[in-house]
């Protein structure tokens, strides 16, 4: 209960109100690194619990090729990041480092003479190339409004800092709809599936069929620590997994624990991907509100790969491990 009425002294929180959900951030620094700090507290049959989300400040902007795209996969994605216009989504659960790389691919297509304008709350990374507007939390300032304000700026690319309700992905889908390419997140469980929740969000389908370019949905995985990486035989169960996909592969690498990695095997983390490049035959399914199954039978037929060949590869890769693509995708 001390520590909880400090946090949320802290985030400028209401230290007396125990029986509703609060959400603050605050500030602060540890020797020469600065964090940001998020704090979101519920209240639960013994009190209430707060959970914190600790952010790196002023550290660099990541590049594409960190981020663990696969060549074929970053090929697509650049080639949807260099259109004039469109809307294209970065998805994924929480956590999944979703900003990460939407302000990577940001970062890759920016030069001098585009007119890059962020709209975020809270504002993540500083960016030298970009106008970056943060929306007031209490709502007298909201990401539709700011959107709005943006159209009559001439902007070239628009980076949203997250599709959350349908008033902010209308506006999204209309600053697409007139020539600027507008990046942002949004919550979901794969690429596909995206498109539905867009539509049932509110978006018109003739808007979403007319603007949508692409969908990347990512996962983080865990990386074999690179310190105690040791090849190892993998159970009958494990292997089962991958029989099909990697027949007739053997070797695979775990981490056998030590100093750098703290026991666990692993030390840092990767993403697995998917990405859905939006053709004209999905355009046509948008805009008649075709089912589910009709839109990914669609994105088969395009070419589209899902999350779970990514994933092998990485483990067949010895990037990571069968347990950790267990653990992660199922």
């Amino acid at each position: 209960d001390n520590l909880t009425s400090v946090l949320k002294t802290k985030a400028s929180l209401n230290t007396f109100e125990k029986k509703k959900p609060q959400e603050g951030r605050f500030s602060m620094t540890a020797g020469t690194l600065q964090f940001d700090i998020r704090i979101s507290t519920m209240p639960v049959m013994t009190g209430e619990r707060a959970a914190l989300r600790i952010l790196q400040k002023n550290t660099n902007v990541a590049q594409l090729e960190e981020l663990g795209f696969s060549k074929e996969i970053l090929a697509k994605f650049r080639s949807v990041l260099h259109k004039p216009s469109g809307l294209i989504l970065i998805t994924g659960p929480a956590s999944s480092g979703k900003s990460t790389t939407v302000y990577a691919a940001v970062n890759d297509i920016q030069t001098i003479e585009k007119n890059i304008i962020t709209v975020e709350n809270p504002v993540e990374y500083r960016l030298d190339f970009a106008s970056q507007v943060s929306p007031s939390i209490d709502k007298t300032f909201t990401f539709a409004d700011a959107l709005r304000s943006i159209l009559r700026q001439n902007p070239n690319i628009i980076m949203l800092g997250e599709i959350r309700d349908a008033e902010t992905g209308i506006v999204a889908a209309e600053a697409a709809l007139t020539g600027n390419l507008v990046l942002s997140t949004m919550l979901s469980s794969d690429a596909v599936g995206t498109i539905l929740r867009l539509l049932n969000l509110g978006i018109p389908p003739y808007w979403l069929a007319t603007t949508l370019a692409s969908v990347v949905y990512q996962q983080l995985v865990r990386k074999v620590c690179e310190f105690c990486k040791e090849e190892y035989t993998p159970t009958d169960q494990e292997h089962s997994i991958f029989m099909d996909t990697v027949a007739g592969r053997s070797r695979f690498f775990r981490g056998k624990g030590c100093a750098k990695c703290d026991g666990s095997g692993y030390r840092g983390r990767t993403a697995i991907h998917e990405i859905l490049i939006i053709n004209d035959q999905m355009r046509d399914l948008i805009y008649q509100g075709a089912s589910l199954l009709k839109l990914k039978e669609a994105a088969r037929a395009s070419g589209f790969e899902n999350i779970y060949q990514d994933a092998i590869k990485k483990v067949a890769s010895g990037e990571t491990t069968i347990a950790e693509f267990t653990r992660s995708i199922g």
